[in-house]
């Protein structure tokens, strides 16, 4: 009997966006058993340069060929463990991009055994992961042969002690898909920003609706926009725009030290694109990652301009 095994995993869209250009999708398939698993990919049959990719991988067991002792499957952090391997079918050349997935989680949240599942549960659970095509060396148009490697020593987890003995571990491949993939289209995209910043009675730097401006600025998929903000010496980064009339200042005078020199400051402010994902200790610099400046203000705030 064979039973189907299924992983998911939260996916993140590009802000700014990865456009939704994936066709109607393609179930491959099962690969070759593994250790009692076999394993198969759904994804879609076209695609444009440097999108997103979003696939699912599903596992099932045969209970009469898996290893004795063999009963649990480990889900956590399962993207972390695929990788998606392409081959340009017109030139025979190679390409790996490894799936999404959370660079720090495995060290924050270290791999307890709470999200092994029986292999016998039928079905154990469904997950998507995603991958970014924008990933290493830019793929041209045309035709690919896609397949799915799943590999427990990619992400080995349990770094103190290892996996239980109890858990499946090994390595899975799926059978091809054909990809073709499409010129890239740049989208031109609306970015709201400021004109001005004003200090607050309460001294606060801000900016308001009324003080900002919409300016377009032209995308590729896979792109992460962000702020940069500087100002003497320090900086505010952050995943996403600006908001006017937003929760948090820019900057706050009234805190220990933070009040300027001679009553005024000079603020920069720059909105970029990446396609490095935002995550805990984001810090996309130029020089890397496809990173462009969309955008740069220089602004001054001076003392006792109350508006």
């Amino acid at each position: 009997m064979l039973i189907p095994l299924m992983l998911a995993s939260s996916g993140c869209d590009a802000v700014g966006g990865s456009p939704i250009t994936q066709s109607a999708h393609l179930m491959s398939p099962w690969g070759r058993a593994v250790r009692g698993l076999q394993a198969r990919a759904e994804m879609p049959t076209e695609i444009e340069q440097n999108a997103i990719l979003a696939a699912s991988v599903e596992f099932r067991y045969d209970p009469h060929s898996v290893a004795a002792g063999i009963d649990r499957f480990d889900r956590f952090l399962a993207a972390d463990h695929l990788q998606l391997r392409l081959k340009d079918v017109t030139s025979g050349k190679s390409f790996q991009i490894d799936a999404y997935g959370d660079p720090g989680a495995g060290m924050a949240f270290p791999d307890r055994g709470r999200d092994c599942v029986l292999l016998s549960q039928s079905p154990v659970q469904q997950v998507a992961a995603e991958f970014p095509l924008r990933a290493g060396e830019p793929l041209k148009p045309g035709r690919y042969e896609c397949t799915f490697n799943y590999s427990t020593r990619r992400y080995p987890g349990f770094a103190e002690s290892g996996p239980p003995p109890g858990n499946w571990t090994g390595e899975l491949e799926t059978k091809p898909i054909s990809l073709t993939v499409r010129p890239e289209i740049r989208r031109p995209y609306s970015l709201l920003i400021p004109k001005q910043l004003r200090l607050t009675s309460d001294q606060q730097v801000i900016f308001r609706h009324e003080d900002a401006e919409r300016i377009t600025a032209a995308l590729g998929n896979g792109m992460y926009m962000g702020t940069r903000v500087t100002w003497s010496g320090r900086e505010l980064l952050l995943g996403g725009l600006l908001e006017p009339d937003g929760a948090n200042p820019i900057d706050d005078w009234k805190l220990a030290d933070a009040a300027p020199l001679g009553g005024k400051r000079e603020y920069v402010i720059e909105i970029f694109a990446t396609s490095d994902r935002p995550y805990h200790m984001w810090g996309p610099g130029p020089g890397a990652n496809d990173y462009q400046t969309l955008w740069q203000g220089h602004f001054l705030v001076q003392q006792n301009v109350h508006q």
